[in-house]
């Protein structure tokens, strides 16, 4: 009885691990501006990114609002000091074209 109330506990122990190493796969950004992502409208304010294998999910925090865009995900050299976005001027509109990660290798190109 005793071991298997340990084993229930390890259990428990390690869903708890894996729930808080799966979180840490969000980041923020914060855009001051109106922005957009291919046909994709943002709005200025706070983002959680969550990070797919092909797509980035992300939320903007004052209204909950989520948009899905493709992307690609790739790995650099060295960690990126800051987070920073990379926007061009298109046809009078801010475009997002990347996003390098602050503290990670992380830098996320849209198509």
């Amino acid at each position: 009885m005793k071991i298997t109330t340990n084993c229930l506990l390890l259990a428990a122990l390690l869903g708890l691990f894996a729930l808080a190493a799966h979180a840490d796969a969000k980041y923020h950004v914060t855009l001051t501006q109106a922005a957009k992502i291919g046909a994709q409208e943002l709005k200025p304010g706070e983002y959680h990114l969550v990070l797919d294998e092909s797509k980035v999910l992300l939320i903007h925090l004052p209204s909950g609002e989520s948009v899905e865009v493709p992307a690609t995900i790739q790995n650099a050299g060295q960690k990126y000091a800051h987070t920073s976005i990379h926007m061009q001027r298109a046809e009078g509109e801010n475009q997002i074209v990347g996003i390098q990660l602050g503290g990670t290798r992380t830098r996320i190109s849209f198509r």
